[in-house]
């Protein structure tokens, strides 16, 4: 609805109906129909999970949050193309939609206080400023292997996310490194 009538002109209620439910119903599900765009991704569930577990086995963490990252990226590159085009469309709005791009970079910044809690109790020598710094530019790499992916997409490309993501990393760390 969202890409056939614009965010504007579609309403609380019609999005309800269309799910085949009441509006009181579809607002234990979302807060306003802006987040309900938002409402089937657990991403960040798996990612903690996945950070969790990994913490378990003894592997420090931020390597931990690396790997977890790659694994779901990985995980979407293998999805199906129903799936992925899901992803591109819900991408294409959020990057469209000033009020969707601001719910999305709220959750972003919830997120990386869940995993600034994870980094800081699990390893003390690491200092906050530290660690804000590694998990946002980790944040963004993601965010902006998955843009650049929305792009390639549109332009009639068919490339990996990881591959987009390992050409950020590189990208970074020429920068960074000279």
């Amino acid at each position: 609805m969202f890409e056939r009538k614009g965010l504007r002109h579609t309403t609380t209620e019609e999005i309800a109906e269309a799910a085949g439910i009441s509006t009181r119903t579809f607002f234990r599900y979302a807060e306003t129909k802006e987040h309900a765009l938002f409402a089937d991704d657990d991403g960040f569930d798996i990612l903690v999970e996945r950070v969790r577990d990994a913490l378990d086995e003894n592997i420090d963490v931020i390597t931990a949050i690396e790997r977890a990252h790659l694994k779901l990226i990985d995980d979407f590159d293998r999805e199906s193309a129903d799936r992925q085009s899901h992803a591109l469309r819900v991408r294409r709005l959020v990057i469209a939609e000033p009020s969707l791009l601001a719910i999305a970079l709220a959750a972003d910044a919830e997120r990386a206080l869940v995993l600034l809690e994870i980094v800081t109790n699990a390893d003390a020598a690491i200092g906050e400023l530290q660690a804000r710094t590694v998990l946002t530019a980790m944040g963004t790499a993601v965010r902006l292997s998955f843009d650049e992916w929305v792009i390639r997409v549109e332009r009639g490309e068919r490339v990996s996310v990881r591959s987009l993501h390992q050409q950020v990393l590189e990208r970074l760390t020429a920068y960074f490194g000279r």
